[in-house]
C-alpha cells in the first residue's frame, strides 16, 4: 500500500512540475498517450468482468441488492435532466 501511495504522490507532484517544462508536442503526446491507455484499460476491465460474469459454475443472483441498487440510481435522473435544461 505504500508502495501505491507513493507512486500517486510522486506523478502528481511531476505532473505539477514537469509538464509545463515540456514542449507543447510533448505535452499533446503525453495527453493523448494517457487517454488511450486509460481508455484500454477501462476496455480491459469491462471485457474481464464480461467474460468472468457468463463463465462462472454457479451464478447467484440477489433480486434484493438488484432492488436496492436501482432504487438508489433513480433519484439521480430528475437530477441530472434539472441540471442539463439549466445549463442550457
Amino acid at each position: 500500500m505504500p508502495g501505491i501511495v507513493s507512486l500517486l504522490f510522486c506523478g502528481v507532484t511531476l505532473k505539477h512540475y514537469a509538464y509545463h517544462t515540456m514542449s507543447r508536442r510533448t505535452q499533446r503526446t503525453t495527453k493523448y498517450m494517457f487517454a488511450v491507455l486509460a481508455q484500454l484499460s477501462e476496455n480491459f476491465i469491462f471485457i474481464y468482468l464480461g467474460l468472468n460474469l457468463f463463465t462462472q459454475d454457479v451464478q447467484v443472483f440477489k433480486p434484493l441488492f438488484i432492488l436496492v441498487s436501482a432504487v438508489r440510481i433513480m433519484p439521480q435522473y430528475p437530477r441530472a435532466l434539472v441540471s442539463h435544461q439549466e445549463s442550457r
